[in-house]
């Protein structure tokens, strides 16, 4: 006597041609979906970061003038912090006053990570990526902060634009703005400024006089300097100026 056993159907594990399509559909849509966001949370980051450098050198500046009589390092011509002579940029005045990590190697602090202009490698430890106002100087000595009268509305430091190419490649010069540049940067596109750089999503990151810092889209910037008497706004820049 035969043992015979029903056979059993096979079972067929593998994907059918429609059920691999609709997988790859489905692994599209959520790419489509998590790229752009992980893009805006990286951009958003990193604009971060470069808030908080200029949130330390905001306070770098204040911490400089509580040992030097009350006054702010000039742009230019102050006195160096380490040797004699009085030449050192407000960038190496500061840089008793700001946190070693900050400032490494590669001078990170002074640089804004949104920037995407490559930083030429011999100058690496020269970088400086952000420009200050006129607030910093008053008849050719260092400003005294408590002398301007709206510091949470006057302007210390902003992004700065920097060489596209050659030797100097994403360095800013470093000097002060004018009021002057800053009227001809917001009477152009975020595009053509060649002072101002809007590098955050055609915004520009700011610090105010007080320390407190801010981000600004291109219009608010604008705004700032066009919606009140222009005698008013230049002060928000050039508080000491004529």
């Amino acid at each position: 006597m035969n043992n015979l056993r029903p056979r059993l159907p096979r079972l067929n594990s593998a994907f059918t041609l429609i059920e691999l399509l609709t997988v790859i559909a489905i692994i599209g849509i959520l790419a489509a979906i998590i790229i752009p966001t992980v893009g805006k949370v990286r951009q958003s980051a990193k604009s971060a970061q470069c808030l908080s450098n200029l949130r330390q050198i905001g306070l770098a500046f204040n911490r400089y003038s509580v040992d030097n009589k009350d006054r702010f390092p000039r742009p230019i011509n102050n006195p160096r912090p380490i040797g004699s002579g009085s030449d050192a940029p407000w960038y190496v005045a500061i840089t008793p006053y700001i946190q070693t990590a900050a400032l490494s190697a590669t001078g990170k602090v002074l640089r804004c990570p949104s920037e995407e202009i490559e930083v030429d490698p011999t100058r690496v430890n020269t970088i400086v990526q952000y420009r200050i106002s006129l607030a910093t100087e008053r008849s050719g000595i260092g400003a005294k902060p408590q002398d301007i009268q709206n510091p949470t509305r006057t302007f210390l430091m902003v992004d700065s634009w920097v060489t596209k190419t050659g030797s100097g490649a994403g360095v800013s010069s470093g000097s002060a703005i004018t009021y002057n540049d800053i009227k001809t940067s917001i009477s152009k596109t975020p595009d053509e400024s060649t002072t101002v750089s809007y590098r955050h999503n055609s915004g520009v990151n700011v610090v105010y006089v007080d320390g407190h810092t801010a981000r600004l889209p291109f219009a608010a910037f604008k705004e700032t300097f066009t919606s009140i008497d222009p005698i008013e706004a230049k002060k928000l820049w050039d508080p000491f100026g004529p």
